[in-house]
C-alpha cells in the first residue's frame, strides 16, 4: 500500500511539473505574439491612417475601407491585446480576475473580429468592382458609405450577443478560473458565431479575388493577342525609305546613273527627317518642299514592313503602355493571393481548435492542453492587426511613396539637428 501511495504521489508531482512547463511555454509564446502585435500594430495602423489623412491622392473609396480596417485593428492593439496579455500573465496566480475585465476582453475581441472580417470582405468586393468597372466611381463611393456603418452596426450587435454567451470561451474560462470539467458547453461563441462569419468572409474573399485574377488574366491575354496580331501594314508607294542615311531602292531601278547624287542628297535629308533610332521615313511632301538645290527625284520605293513615324509608332507606344498596365494588374493579382494566404494562415489555428472542441472536450487528460492551445490560437488571430497594414498598405505603391517621403523628411530633420 505504501509503495502504491508513493508511486501515485510521484506521478502527481511529475504531471504537475509537466503541466507547469507546458503553461510556462505557452505563456512565453503568447506574450511574444501579443507584445509584437501591440507595438507593430499600433505603429503600422497609425501610419496608414496618418498617410491617408495627410495625402489627398490617397483619399479614395478603397482606401476609406483600409482606414476602417486600420481603425478596428488599432482598437484591437490598444484594448484587446493588453487585456488578453493581462489575463495570460495573471491568470495563473489569481483564480478570478473579475467580471468587468473578463467581459470587456470578450466584447472587444468579438467587436474587432467582426469589424475586421466584414471589412476584409468589403475590400475584396470593392477591389473587384474597381478593376471590372473602373469608371463607376460614384456608385463605389455610395457603396463605401454604406459598408462602413454597416460593418460597425453588425459588429456591435454581435458583441452585445457575446456578453450572454461568452462565459464558456477559453479566455473567459482562464480569466475567471473556471474548471472546464463543470462546463456543459465550451466556446459557444466561437462555434456558432465566429466560425460561420469567418467562413462567409473567406468565401467572399476567395470568390472576389478569384474573379479579379480571371479578369486580369483575360485582359492581359487580350492585350498580347492584340499586340501580336496587329502588325502595321506595309508602307505605301511614293515614299523613300532610308536606313542610316542611305536609300533602299528597287534592284530594277532604271535611274542608276543618279544613284550617287541621290545618296549624297538623301544623307543630308536624313539628318532633318523625323526617324526612329536607325530608320527614317521621308514622305513625298517633305521632299517636294525642300529647296531646289537639294531636291531628290523620287523613285518607286520598295515594299517595306517598317512602321512609319506617325500612326504605327504611336500604336507601339500604346501597346507598351498596355503591357505595363497589364504587369501592374498582374502584381495586383499576386498581392491578392498573398492576402488570401495571410488571412487563412493566422485564422486557421483558431478555427480548427474551435471545430475540434466537441471531440476533445471530454478527454480529461487533454483539457488543460486544449485550453492553452486555443488561447494561443486567439493570440495568433490577434496578430492579424499587425500584419494587415503590411499586406494591404505597405505593398501599395502609393503608400510606399508616402512612407518613403516621411522617412526622408525625418532623416533630414535628424541630420540637420546633429
Amino acid at each position: 500500500m505504501k509503495v502504491n501511495a508513493t508511486n501515485e504521489r510521484w506521478e502527481y508531482v511529475n504531471s504537475t511539473k509537466s503541466q507547469s512547463s507546458l503553461n510556462f511555454a505557452f505563456a512565453i509564446a503568447n506574450c511574444a505574439v501579443l507584445l509584437f502585435t501591440c507595438f507593430a500594430g499600433v505603429f503600422g495602423n497609425v501610419l496608414v491612417i496618418w498617410a491617408v489623412c495627410r495625402q489627398r491622392s490617397l483619399q479614395t473609396s478603397n482606401n476609406a475601407l483600409l482606414v476602417n480596417l486600420a481603425t478596428s485593428d488599432l482598437l484591437r492593439c490598444v484594448i484587446d491585446c493588453p487585456l488578453l496579455l493581462a489575463i495570460i500573465l495573471w491568470g495563473y496566480n489569481i483564480n478570478d480576475l473579475g467580471s468587468v475585465l473578463c467581459h470587456t476582453q470578450a466584447v472587444s475581441f468579438s467587436l474587432s473580429c467582426c469589424v475586421q472580417l466584414l471589412t476584409l470582405a468589403s475590400i475584396s468586393a470593392e477591389r473587384y468592382q474597381a478593376i471590372a468597372h473602373p469608371f463607376k466611381t460614384s456608385q463605389r463611393k455610395r457603396r463605401v458609405k454604406i459598408w462602413i456603418p454597416l460593418t460597425w452596426t453588425l459588429a456591435v450587435l454581435v458583441s452585445s450577443l457575446c456578453i450572454t454567451i461568452a462565459e464558456d470561451t477559453p479566455v473567459y474560462v482562464k480569466c475567471r478560473g473556471i474548471r472546464m470539467e463543470v462546463l456543459t458547453s465550451f466556446d459557444t461563441f466561437g462555434l456558432y458565431i465566429l466560425v460561420p462569419i469567418w467562413f462567409a468572409s473567406l468565401t467572399v474573399i476567395i470568390g472576389f479575388y478569384g474573379r479579379i485574377f480571371i479578369v486580369v488574366r483575360a485582359h492581359t491575354k487580350k492585350i498580347f493577342d492584340k499586340g501580336t496580331s496587329s502588325f502595321p501594314p506595309p508602307a505605301k508607294k511614293g515614299k523613300d525609305v532610308t536606313i542610316d542615311g542611305k536609300p533602299l531602292a528597287d534592284k530594277n531601278n532604271s535611274e542608276e546613273k543618279n544613284k550617287s547624287k541621290a545618296n549624297n542628297d538623301t544623307r543630308w535629308l536624313g539628318n532633318r527627317s523625323v526617324a526612329l533610332p536607325s530608320i527614317s521615313v521621308i514622305p513625298e511632301e517633305t521632299v517636294e518642299e525642300l529647296p531646289t538645290s537639294h531636291a531628290v527625284k523620287t523613285t518607286p520605293a520598295c515594299l517595306s514592313s517598317l512602321p512609319s513615324s506617325t500612326g504605327e509608332y504611336s500604336q507601339g507606344n500604346l501597346f507598351n503602355r498596355e503591357r505595363a498596365k497589364a504587369g501592374k494588374e498582374g502584381k495586383l493579382a499576386k498581392r491578392s493571393g498573398y492576402i488570401v494566404i495571410t488571412f487563412i494562415a493566422f485564422w486557421m489555428p483558431l478555427i480548427i481548435s474551435v471545430l475540434m472542441n466537441p471531440f476533445t472536450l471530454h478527454n480529461p487528460e487533454a483539457v488543460q492542453a486544449i485550453l492553452e492551445v486555443e488561447t494561443f490560437a486567439v493570440a495568433l488571430a490577434c496578430m492579424t492587426a499587425a500584419v494587415n497594414p503590411i499586406t494591404y498598405a505597405v505593398v501599395n505603391p502609393q503608400f510606399r511613396s508616402e512612407f518613403r517621403q516621411l522617412k526622408t523628411k525625418y532623416k533630414s530633420k535628424l541630420f540637420s539637428k546633429t
